[in-house]
């Protein structure tokens, strides 16, 4: 039975039937209209159809309109020209990203050039931008903006160092690179005004770098021993200008026949005092200038000012070269009374004498004048000063200015203990860093004074404020705490040193193997629980006076030294078998985070101190930094680093020679291993002498070791004067090799004449 609801309706009628040829064609399916994949800009805007024809369709043809497609062909679709839109945007973003990167990491003399030049460029294009500055930069490898802002990883040991010893390791804070002026030694690149020198000062106002360098208001004949003319400087300083204002009181004539006015002899004195004395303390300095002015020989001589005044010629004869005569005049005449006093009576101003004679010999690059050191170290020894005869000082007869009976009284007897004291302790530090820099052995440095170190002891708290002017711990202000502190850095360094260059072993047998790890580690700790209890005015940070970030410059130079042998032992040999395994690794640990922070201080002291282009004494952070950037030719900032340390010592060209042989030495070592090209190292060297104050190129004879790592198995063939004879054969070679500006690396061919490399 059926449920349907709906109708029944008829089916349709059949259609009648067509029959369809067989040769009949197939029917042609219906023809579309060809679309263009992108019409061009004008027709999109127009929306009318475009026929795609290029280089112009046949609609802007018509209407003489400009005809312009944003795909490269006709077979671009529209998302691959958004793909390749999007990676132009990116390449525009990148290079205005790197040009802005060159202007900011640039000294801001060479950023405002290269911007300058690049306000020129017609065209919009961020490459032909990016390419100016580059080019403008004369391919400048700058440093990161911020250095050393990243901290070490917290499982390391120098991050434990930082934590638990903050005094000799603090946390390095970010450095502002841009504002150093680091030339980079291409052939590309012109020297720019900040690569002259800066100029050396005299005035005392407080920081560390506000000095103002005096102007000759004469020119002497120094070929004339009349004092009708005389060098002076304009204006005359007053008695604040002066580290002490007793110094206007001066009268030079007394004391030489050199022809320099009391103001500048007093300037020069001054220079001295508040530059290197702090550093060496040779002598105490309220007594000396209290004789100085009175025209008394106590703790003063003729001797001494002579060899003051030549040591402090160096720092202004980058500005003022007539001193250079004047210190030849200066030296001259200490030399003659040199010859009258050493074989006479020992004295205390003799001995100071002889050591500041000795550094201007040796950082002039007269290797061959450092029996002053010796002369004047058996001299200190004779008078029981230190080493193993040492012994109380009696005061000599006569050494007294008071009425009592013998002619002196309690404090006359007082003076002469604090001047014994000051002699002692400085003469025993001179060679103990001669003993450092040269890598020798002194016995005498087993034997250190007895005496009181001169300003160590003080009622002041470490946490306790100190006023202005003050000077509790008995030393004059311009000398900070520094000296003190150095006494007892050079006792330490000097037990390490003496073990490790000890005779018959000395430069012949390495340290690694004879000298046991342990030595190292106890000296270590040592040094650093002498740091943790620095007074805080010690401490790093960014009102310490400049010999005060010297002290810590030799520490992590000691430091370094200390366990260079057991970090960078070359070759397959390794540790003594009685050496833990781990030695290598901390020791490697320990030398790294020593350079971090010399690096640091580099940059902190060339920005911070004007004095950098004077002070001779900070170059150790220098030398170390630059060997160790010779190390790793992988390492990106090495070329940087490298480049700071010889640009620093090319300020220091125009007072110091042996600035100029320490970097040829180290140029020679950079060939020697292929990190430079001869062409680079003579552009380098031609910026170098056109600097402002620097001298003609002269032999030097230095021994210092310039080459560290290399010393370690060759201290002779590591030192100044043999590296700066291998570096003008390789220049003799490449003449005669006629090798043009296009050659590459030269190679180091034969054994004979080149030393190898030592690491």
């Amino acid at each position: 039975m059926s449920n349907n609801r709906y109708r029944p309706i008829l089916p349709a009628p059949l259609l009648p039937r067509t029959s369809i040829p067989e040769n009949a064609p197939p029917a042609s399916p219906l023809r579309k209209r060809s679309a263009a994949k992108i019409a061009c800009d004008g027709c999109r805007k127009k929306r009318t159809a475009c026929d795609n024809v290029r280089p112009k369709c046949g609609q802007c043809a018509r209407r003489g309109l400009r005809c312009h497609y944003v795909s490269v062909d006709r077979n671009e679709t529209p998302a691959m020209v958004m793909k390749r839109e999007m990676d132009s945007l990116k390449q525009d973003y990148k290079n205005l990203v790197e040009a802005f990167d060159i202007l900011r990491d640039l000294p801001e003399d060479k950023s405002i050039i290269a911007l300058r030049k690049s306000r020129l460029i017609a065209a919009g294009d961020p490459a032909t931008l990016l390419a100016s500055i580059t080019e403008s930069a004369g391919n400048y490898q700058a440093l990161p903006r911020l250095v050393l802002v990243r901290p070490p990883p917290q499982d390391s040991r120098e991050f434990e160092l930082m934590l638990r010893h903050s005094v000799a390791y603090p946390t390095l804070l970010p450095l502002d690179s841009g504002t150093v002026s680091v030339t980079a030694f291409f052939p590309s690149g012109a020297p720019s005004d900040s690569d002259s020198g800066r100029e050396p000062s005299v005035s005392s106002s407080p920081g560390p770098s506000t000095f103002e360098s005096p102007q000759p208001s004469s020119t002497p004949n120094l070929g004339q021993s009349s004092r009708s003319s005389v060098l002076d400087i304009d204006p005359a300083p007053s008695a604040n200008d002066y580290c002490d204002p007793r110094l206007q009181q001066l009268s030079i004539a007394f004391w030489t026949t050199a022809p320099i006015s009391n103001a500048l002899a007093a300037s020069l004195i001054s220079l001295y005092l508040k530059v290197d004395h702090p550093t060496l303390g040779l002598f105490d300095g309220n007594l000396f200038v209290g004789d100085l002015i009175s025209n008394r020989v106590r703790y003063c001589s003729r001797l001494l000012v002579s060899s003051i005044l030549v040591w402090a010629c160096h720092a202004y004869s980058s500005i003022v070269p007539i001193l250079d005569t004047v210190s030849s005049v200066l030296m001259s005449e200490a030399i003659v009374l040199w010859e009258q006093e050493h074989t006479t009576v020992d004295s205390l101003p003799t001995v100071a004498a002889a050591q500041l004679l000795n550094l201007s010999c040796t950082y002039n690059g007269d290797n061959g004048a450092r029996f002053y050191a010796t002369i004047g170290s058996v001299m200190a020894q004779r008078m029981g000063l230190f080493g193993p005869y040492r012994q109380p000082c009696p005061l000599p007869a006569g050494h007294g200015i008071s009425s009592a009976p013998g002619g002196f009284d309690e404090d006359d007897e007082a003076d002469w203990e604090k001047a014994v004291a000051h002699t002692a302790w400085g003469v025993f530090n001179c060679v103990a860093m001669n003993s450092f820099m040269f890598q020798t052995y002194d016995p005498s440095l087993e034997f250190p004074p007895q005496l009181n170190i001169p300003g160590a002891f003080s009622d002041r708290k470490g946490d306790e404020e100190v006023a202005d002017g003050e000077t509790s711990h008995g030393l004059p202000e311009y000398m900070g705490r520094t000296f003190p502190a150095m006494c007892s850095f050079w006792v330490i360094t000097s037990e390490w040193t003496s073990r490790y260059y000890m005779p018959p072993h000395g430069p012949h047998q390495p340290v690694v193997g004879r000298v046991p790890w342990e030595v190292a580690q106890e000296t270590f700790k040592k040094l650093l629980a002498w740091t943790d209890g620095f007074h805080f005015l010690l401490a790093r940070g960014d009102q310490i006076p400049h010999h005060t970030a010297i002290l810590h410059i030799w520490l992590h130079a000691s430091i370094s030294q200390l366990f260079r042998p057991f970090a960078r032992w070359p070759g397959e040999r390794g540790l003594s078998p009685l050496d833990p395994a781990e030695a290598v690794d901390s020791a490697k640990a320990i030398f790294e985070a020593s350079i971090h922070q010399l690096k640091h201080i580099s940059l902190g002291f060339r920005d911070t101190y004007a004095c950098s282009s004077y002070a001779i004494f900070w170059h150790m952070a220098l030398l170390y930094v630059a060997n160790a950037a010779l190390e790793d030719v992988n390492d990106p900032q090495w070329r940087p680093y490298f480049n700071l340390c010889v640009t620093s010592y090319g300020d220091l060209f125009g007072t110091f020679r042996v600035a100029e042989g320490i970097v040829r030495s180290l140029f020679y070592i950079a060939l020697r291993k292929n990190m430079m090209t001869l062409p680079e190292v003579q552009a380098a060297l031609q910026r170098l002498a056109s600097k402002k104050g620097a001298s003609a190129p002269s032999p030097t004879t230095s021994g210092f070791v310039v080459d560290l790592n290399l010393a370690m198995t060759d201290r002779e063939g590591a030192q100044l004067e043999p590296l700066n004879e291998l570096f003008d054969d390789l220049r003799l070679f490449n003449e005669f090799m006629d090798i043009g500006p296009e050659a590459g690396n030269i190679p180091v061919v034969d054994r004979g004449m080149f030393v190898p490399d030592g690491t």
